[in-house]
């Protein structure tokens, strides 16, 4: 079932998914506080799988907006999809910086609102890069003070096993973080032999035979001395084993993070990691995970000492807007 909050001028807009996909749409046609709508009326409609909300029917000011979908990603396991106009631009952007990509975006071209309908019901919702050209995400990124003046802080990322984004994740992290302002470095704590590949593959020069070095970040393996100028160091360990486990699990670092998948063999290997590590703080970060599957493994996973966050997918690790306001979360914890 499909919940549609609109305004009257758009009432019929999901009418033919119910012949196309023979769902159910309950609409709500008028003026709403999403809010309330989400603290008393959801309450009863939480077995819908979708939850269509048009911009123009609220009452909400944007920041009562955002503070809702973040609640709501917590507390249901409804797609959130919303319609909104060219002129609510501010609008898109910041529901997408909220990791919202569901966004339909209404024109003249019924054929392209149409599309963009289905897409957002297909079975991985709509990818970041399909949205319309006129919402922008582009942003400046504020710098940031470094945290620790007078200290490197050190930051652990392990995953639960192979190929779940561990390094992808370590290293955007190190290009975000160095965007904002900050000395970050990357040393690869494993013989994975992934630094040296991914640097060729980008025809980035060492600056000696152990390190490299893009803007205000270095990246180099555990033998090279790094400067006391550095802020962050940001150490991939590679997968969580009896080698390293002790080394994660010291709280002589700032922040443990821990990377793993979503799949349902991935899982176990999650449980395992945290059942490892359960006696430190760790922040979980689960990759592939869709909008839908967000709140639930977050409700499922999340405790006293794991905070836990999702992404549909890390992304390159030279983007250095990708999950920005995350990654900065993480490094305070």
């Amino acid at each position: 079932m499909t919940i549609y909050l609109s305004s009257t001028n758009n009432a019929q807009l999901f009418d033919f998914m119910q012949v196309e996909s023979l769902t159910t749409i309950q609409k709500f046609i008028g003026k709403f506080s999403f809010s309330n709508f989400c603290k008393k009326d959801m309450r009863k409609l939480g077995h819908a799988l979708y939850v269509a909300v048009e911009i123009a029917a609220l009452k909400d000011n944007l920041e009562e907006l955002l503070t809702t979908v973040k609640n709501f990603e917590l507390q249901y396991t409804a797609r959130l999809i919303f319609v909104t106009v060219a002129t609510q631009d501010e609008v898109c952007t910041r529901l997408h910086q909220c990791e919202q990509h569901n966004i339909i975006v209404l024109s003249a071209n019924e054929a392209d609102v149409q599309r963009q309908i289905r897409e957002c019901f297909s079975c991985e919702g709509m990818a970041k890069s399909a949205l319309p050209p006129m919402v922008t995400t582009t942003k400046i990124i504020a710098p940031i003070e470094p945290p620790l003046p007078t200290k490197q802080m050190e930051v652990l990322v392990a995953g639960t096993q192979f190929r779940v984004g561990t390094t992808m994740a370590a290293l955007q992290m190190v290009t975000v973080l160095a965007k904002s302002g900050l000395h970050v470095a990357y040393v690869e704590v494993n013989d994975s032999g992934h630094l040296s590949q991914l640097m060729s593959e980008r025809n980035v020069t060492r600056n000696d035979e152990t390190v490299w070095k893009i803007n205000t970040a270095v990246y180099c393996h555990i033998e090279h001395i790094l400067s006391p100028t550095v802020n962050v160091v940001v150490y991939d360990i590679g997968v969580l084993g009896d080698d390293n486990v002790d080394a994660f699990c010291s709280t002589d670092t700032d922040t443990a993070i821990l990377v793993g998948g979503a799949g349902g063999h991935e899982l176990g290997h999650v449980y395992k990691a945290l059942e490892r590590v359960r006696h430190r703080q760790v922040q979980l970060l689960l990759t592939n995970v869709s909008s839908h599957q967000s709140s639930r493994l977050t409700m499922l996973l999340e405790g006293k000492h794991c905070k836990v966050r999702t992404v549909e997918r890390v992304g390159d690790w030279q983007d250095a807007e990708a999950h920005e306001i995350m990654w900065r979360e993480m490094l305070v914890g």
